[in-house]
């Protein structure tokens, strides 16, 4: 994978290439566990007043659907997952929830998680391979605009959210002096079948090479998410 100018990324010097990573500047196969409401300290209301709520409505002590729309739709203009908040946007308006008044513990794991950048100025990734086959998995169907309908059609973007999500939390209780818009750069989602080495054409739409889905959160989404998900706060 290498770095190109037009990527929504930020801060990923010119020309990276993740075989240039050294050993100290990567995590593979991130553990997380993100804490969903109350977590473990949840205690089950009254069935019946659980019955009578909708599917955007919010349990005391769980996830806060609504506020999670809110979170998500306040990314829209982003170019690479267009498609997919617009998707949502109108499963919100016909009540649906994108994810329920629900508690507990949400383990996952990130393939890889990088730092890159200068010292001082140095901005922290995290990337997810794919093995999709796209189209007829011609390299014109890892171009840009495939991406973005495979990443929506798969619900990516999602799991993307999670991520970083995760990530925030990570290094907002182990970076002193953290800050969203200073330390993360952004996320990679890497087809392996559309690339081809360090001979890959790079996609002048996003100055990526071919295969390689670039794009970042913006601070409001993480926030507001990270309030949806545990509104009673101390993520650490």
């Amino acid at each position: 994978m290498r770095s190109g100018a037009c990527a929504p990324v930020r801060g990923l010097p010119a020309g990276f290439a993740l075989r240039d990573l050294a050993t100290s500047d990567r995590l593979d196969e991130l553990v997380f566990d993100v804490r969903l409401g109350d977590g473990t300290l949840f205690r089950r209301e009254r069935r019946d007043s659980i019955a009578e709520r909708g599917p955007l409505d919010r349990r005391p002590g769980c996830v806060d659907p609504a506020q999670v729309y809110d979170a998500v739709l306040a990314a829209a203009g982003s170019r690479g997952v267009g498609s997919w908040l617009d998707y949502q946007r109108a499963r919100r308006d016909e009540g649906h929830a994108l994810l329920a008044s629900i508690t507990g513990i949400l383990t996952g794991s990130i393939d890889l998680v990088f730092r890159a950048g200068d010292a001082g100025e140095r901005r922290y990734y995290l990337v997810d391979y794919k093995t999709n086959r796209i189209g007829d998995s011609d390299a014109g169907h890892y171009a840009a605009s495939w991406l973005e309908w495979e990443m929506a059609r798969k619900g990516y973007p999602l799991q993307a959210l999670i991520y970083t999500l995760a990530l925030h939390r990570h290094l907002a209780c182990r970076l002193p002096g953290y800050d969203y818009d200073r330390h993360v750069g952004g996320y990679f989602y890497v087809f392996l079948r559309g690339m081809s080495g360090p001979d890959t054409p790079r996609d002048p739409a996003t100055g990526l090479c071919l295969g390689v889905f670039g794009d970042r959160w913006p601070r409001a989404t993480i926030e507001g998410l990270d309030l949806a998900l545990s509104p009673r706060g101390d993520a650490c």
